[in-house]
């Protein structure tokens, strides 16, 4: 009988994350069914994540699935103070639906000069320099909320020490400096406090959080780092290499996929503002797109590749055939469920942290879950 080993993929999606919550309670609770039966015991071994995903992950990765349900419970009775601040957006915790809108008074207060008075005659005599100053102030904006509260909570959760040896854990940020993307685990940060800021760093979706400005890693400092999904909405890829390096022979492997988006994009007509446009284009639009053709190829080469397996198997080609990719590595297939909301309306809009929403989200994760996991995967059908 082969060794079964999971591994768990996170994608991001800000607040849409109660949905992996939800799926995630269904496998713990249900475990995950395979050829040899059905495991209740699951244990990941590898889980990798980006933006909210990597937060989740690693909460999943140290085994205190206890303290990521009390962090999105958190975030339903609390609201969205939970996660961060903002001083120039309004945002109103109504139960049912959360409420943002910009503080114009606020943000003038940021841009322009600090006298009023001073600058309407200083704007008549050298209107440059105002102008310079108020290009300034502008810069200086890098994001319009603050997500210091989350840092605080991981301050008291995360550690280096706290992910068991025998588990593989990476985060995933992009790093508007060099353009590159960077998925690290517990070892290849300097400190606790670069681990906790690298996860957040990846949490930081683009105009809405600010970039962390320095992580110390074990290879240098990494600069301005944002949201992981930016450059790499699903980091399958890094679970795929991981697999490769430790896999034995007799062993399973089982690639779990809790996708926050659904491949059913819906209409959002609203009057959109900068924070509209950002969390529109990037998260839902681009990320999603990114998302469906990375699995759309990954699928297509799975199913090439386990038909080359069946055929070896049937004895209609020769055992020694192999499929490789372009630098001679060897293809494997794998076992993969794919849990991803049926409707975009499962899950809503990035921003909504109300407790309607968190909560349809969570019950949205575990019925789907439920769907997904009926079944195992077998070796006519190791994609789902």
């Amino acid at each position: 009988m082969a060794t079964h080993k999971y591994a768990l993929v996170l994608s991001g999606g800000g607040f849409k994350g109660a949905f992996q919550l939800g799926a995630l309670k269904h496998i713990f609770a249900n475990g995950i069914p395979h050829n040899d039966g059905m495991d209740t015991n699951v244990k990941f071994d590898i889980v990798v994540g980006v933006s909210v995903g990597a937060l989740n992950g690693a909460l999943v990765a140290m085994n205190r699935f206890d303290l990521l349900e009390q962090l999105w419970d958190d975030v339903a009775k609390k609201g969205h103070t939970e996660i961060y601040t903002s001083d120039i957006l309004n945002v109103t915790d109504d139960p049912n639906e959360t409420k943002i809108t910009p503080d114009f008074g606020a943000v003038l207060k940021k841009i322009l000069p600090s006298s009023i008075f001073g600058t309407v005659l200083q704007f008549i005599f050298d209107r440059d320099e105002v102008m310079a100053e108020i290009g300034a102030n502008f810069k200086k904006l890098k994001g319009l909320a603050d997500n210091t509260p989350l840092l605080n909570k991981l301050k008291t959760v995360v550690a280096k020490n706290n992910f068991p040896a025998d588990v593989v854990y990476r985060c995933g940020f992009v790093s508007l400096t060099d353009g590159k993307y960077y998925a690290l685990g517990p070892d290849d940060f300097d400190s606790d406090k670069d681990l906790q800021l690298g996860i957040v760093a990846s949490t930081a979706i683009p105009i809405v959080w600010p970039p962390m400005p320095r992580i110390k890693t074990k290879n240098g400092v990494i600069k301005n780092s944002s949201d992981g999904g930016v450059r790499n909405i699903t980091p399958l890829g890094d679970v795929i290499g991981f697999i490769k390096k430790q896999q034995q022979p007799n062993e399973q492997w089982h690639i779990i996929v809790i996708n926050c988006n659904s491949q059913e994009e819906a209409a959002s007509d609203i009057e959109y503002g900068i924070a509209d446009v950002a969390l529109r284009a990037i998260n839902d639009i681009m990320t999603n797109e990114i998302f469906q053709s990375d699995m759309s190829e990954f699928l297509r080469i799975n199913e090439l590749v386990n038909q080359v397996e069946m055929a070896k198997a049937a004895g209609k080609i020769a055992p020694d055939f192999e499929l490789t990719d372009p630098k001679g590595t060897i293809l494997r297939s794998f076992n993969i469920k794919i849990i991803e909301p049926a409707q975009q309306k499962d899950v809503g809009s990035t921003l909504d942290s109300s407790r309607k929403a968190i909560q349809k989200r969570f019950k949205a994760g575990f019925l789907r879950a439920d769907d997904v996991l009926k079944t195992p995967s077998s070796l006519s059908e190791p994609w789902s």
